[in-house]
């Protein structure tokens, strides 16, 4: 029989021991209950989270804790299930276009606080409505999860993929300029137009991307006229051809 003994403390993760501990002390020197949540590790390794609310009493002249510890995995998994929901689109797992439009006005003002460019790009699928037409809307929503995965694993860690409804995805870039930008763009082109899409047993599709480039402050020193110059520039390019970059037209 394995008679080694595990202290509680030693099991709760590093990350929160440290907080628990402070939490405990604050509560003590303030004479009130104390409550938190935090995160255990099990015997198996992995990580469950508790709460755990709880007070000090006096026994016999000595202080002592007491309280109770409550399983809330579930119920914290849920939390973050509701919240990815709220911020990611289902089909494609890429942001959804409220966190986009969050996202994009925080790197607006990071990007005017540091004079630090930003840059935009807006990308729509060349005859979209040819493929749900031809091999039914399952083969485009795979074409559309394919197409995120393959942006989402070419662009840097900083960068910020979406998708913004419908066929057209948005990547944010900051501190990229319009030359980095243009060079980013040509190269998520490229590697869309090599890209063999899956959507059958026996079938293998190509696509192609129409993609305009914006940057800030040249082309927009606001949100809504960033994403505009973008967007119109994206239109420009189905306009000329498609499967093509064009770079928006510099803000009057």
């Amino acid at each position: 029989m394995d008679n080694r003994e595990v202290s509680y403390a030693s099991i709760i993760h590093e990350a929160d021991r440290y907080l628990l501990d402070r939490e405990i002390k604050q509560a003590l020197v303030q004479c009130r209950p104390f409550e938190m949540e935090y995160l255990i590790r099990r015997r198996d390794g992995s990580l469950i989270w508790v709460w755990e609310q709880g007070q000090a009493v006096t026994i016999e002249g000595r202080e002592y804790l007491e309280g109770i510890v409550l399983d809330i995995n579930q119920r914290k998994l849920m939390e973050e299930e509701l919240e990815r929901l709220a911020t990611h689109d289902p089909l494609t797992g890429l942001f959804n276009r409220r966190q986009f439009e969050r996202q994009l006005k925080d790197e607006m003002a990071r990007s005017q606080r540091y004079h630090h460019p930003l840059s935009l790009l807006w990308l729509d699928v060349d005859h979209f409505k040819s493929i749900n037409d031809r091999y039914g809307h399952l083969a485009g929503d795979m074409v559309l999860r394919e197409l995120s995965k393959l942006l989402q694993s070419s662009v840097r860690t900083v960068d910020y993929v979406a998708r913004y409804g419908g066929e057209e995805l948005t990547v944010i870039l900051p501190e990229v300029d319009e030359s980095e930008a243009l060079e980013m763009a040509e190269r998520l082109r490229r590697l869309v137009e090599a890209y063999k899409i899956t959507v059958s047993t026996h079938k293998r599709v190509s696509v192609t991307v129409s993609i305009g480039a914006a940057t800030s402050p040249k082309h927009g020193r606001e949100v809504t006229t960033l994403t505009k110059r973008a967007d119109e520039a994206m239109y420009q390019a189905k306009r000329s051809g498609r499967n093509r970059v064009v770079v928006a037209a510099r803000e009057m």
